[in-house]
């Protein structure tokens, strides 16, 4: 049996604008450089990543800023509320390894949640008394504004 851990934050959105949308505004109206710095590509497998249950604890959020809204002039404020499903590897130092949607809602606003999600601080989970590196869903939710 799978047991899934979703940790929930609802939020209301105004005034936070995305920090990753902003910049992609920015780049683009920019000139490219001329040398392109490579990026730094640090690559995770799922399977080092405990699932929670039976006798790993579930990781438990110590600090989980709010998501910012994303903001642009091609988006729109959204009238219903948006959930975010992000698939989150936490180490054993409590910090967000890696964070990937599982279920979006809308591509501009799952930016957003990921961006968020990689601020967040954990305790870890913990098997045996021991802390462990581990995976969880995270379930973010947009209020609408």
């Amino acid at each position: 049996m799978r047991v899934i851990t979703t940790l929930l934050l609802a939020v209301a959105t105004a005034g936070y604008v995305c920090p990753s949308l902003a910049q992609q505004e920015q780049d683009s109206t920019q000139q490219p450089s001329a040398v392109a710095q490579p990026a730094l590509i640090k690559h995770f497998n799922l399977k080092d990543y405990t699932r929670v249950g039976g006798s790993v604890s579930a990781p438990k959020a110590i600090s989980a800023p709010a998501p910012a809204s994303p903001m642009g002039p091609n988006i729109k404020p959204k009238k219903q509320q948006l959930t975010t499903i992000v698939l989150v590897g936490i180490n054993a130092q409590g910090t967000v390894d890696f964070a990937k949607v599982v279920r979006s809602s809308d591509p501009d606003w799952d930016k957003c949640a990921v961006d968020a999600v990689y601020q967040w601080r954990f305790k870890p989970a913990m098997q045996h008394g021991q802390p462990i590196v581990s995976q969880v869903d995270i379930e973010v939710n947009f209020k609408p504004r």
